[in-house]
């Protein structure tokens, strides 16, 4: 059986906003697209790599969020949008700070409220809060 991973960087590379790492990993039986954050670019515009996350934002399984900076979790109503459905995992302070961050920066982009609602609400759902399952270990689920 033959096991590759690829990685691709998105944003932050040569800037310093819109941190987002895609991990494809294959074997013979299985293909899983992971994503390490989800940040918004910040005063400027997106980029191909940016815009093939949303391609591909229905097929990734799993996001990490390593910590709620708007440029760490930003682009996540735009993965909602386009398909996103799988689990984001985090700490239940970066999931509080992130919900919050989110809100108001979908409020200052002037989004209506119903659709607002309906971003946080699958969002909140998406959370797997890695102090909620005492037991839980990468690879053992």
């Amino acid at each position: 059986m033959q096991n590759t991973l690829r990685i691709m960087f998105s944003g932050a590379i040569d800037r310093v906003t819109g941190s987002a790492t895609l991990l494809e990993y294959k074997n013979n039986a299985f293909t899983g697209l992971y994503l390490v954050d989800a940040g918004a670019y910040q005063g400027e515009n997106s980029d191909d790599y940016h815009e093939y996350l949303l391609e591909r934002a229905k097929d990734i399984n799993i996001i990490f969020l390593t910590h709620a900076h708007y440029d760490h979790v930003g682009f996540l109503p735009e993965l909602i949008k386009n398909g996103f459905i799988g689990k984001i995992y985090c700490t239940k302070a970066t999931s509080l700070l992130t919900v919050e961050i989110l809100r108001d920066s979908l409020i200052i982009k002037e989004t209506p409220k119903i659709e607002i609602k309906d971003i946080i609400d699958k969002i909140q759902s998406s959370f797997f809060r890695l102090e909620d399952d005492r037991e839980f270990q990468f690879g053992k689920r």
